[in-house]
């Protein structure tokens, strides 16, 4: 019997190898993307943008279940139509209403991205992160 919260040396080693080869992938893929400017709709990408050379410059919904103020879409609006502009990110558990009405107003699209991977496609942490990667490459290009 192995004890309680032991890893197992071989399933451990299989797991950090299957990892690292999905990270050296995504690293691979983000290098072609030539925007790197994201708003969210909340904040679940933070660390998946700092891992992969990204930047989140908004977020939507900055508390959960609370609407923006006008000043703040005001801004997310000012970072979708700048110069160097953000691409709009929305995910499949949140209210899409509210993204939509910032597009429409932007004049931009909108991204789904599926942070929790909750459909079958998400067996996995790899698969959730290449699932997030897809949206990226998608977006981005």
């Amino acid at each position: 019997m192995t004890p309680r919260g032991a890893v197992l040396p071989r399933a451990g080693g299989t797991l950090k190898r299957s990892i690292q080869a999905v990270h050296e992938d995504v690293v691979r893929q983000a290098e072609t993307w030539p925007r790197r400017r994201l708003v969210t709709f909340h904040g679940s990408l933070f660390y998946f943008a700092a891992r992969y050379g990204l930047q989140v410059v908004g977020v939507v919904q900055t508390v959960p279940g609370t609407e923006p103020t006008a000043q703040h879409m005001a801004a997310l609006v000012a970072e979708l139509r700048g110069a160097n502009p953000a691409t709009l990110f929305t995910e499949p558990q949140m209210e899409s209403q509210l993204a939509s009405a910032l597009a429409r107003e932007a004049g931009v699209g909108v991204h789904e991205v599926d942070p929790l991977g909750g459909g079958p496609k998400a067996a996995s942490y790899e698969d959730l992160v290449r699932g997030i990667a897809a949206a990226m490459d998608e977006a981005l290009r």
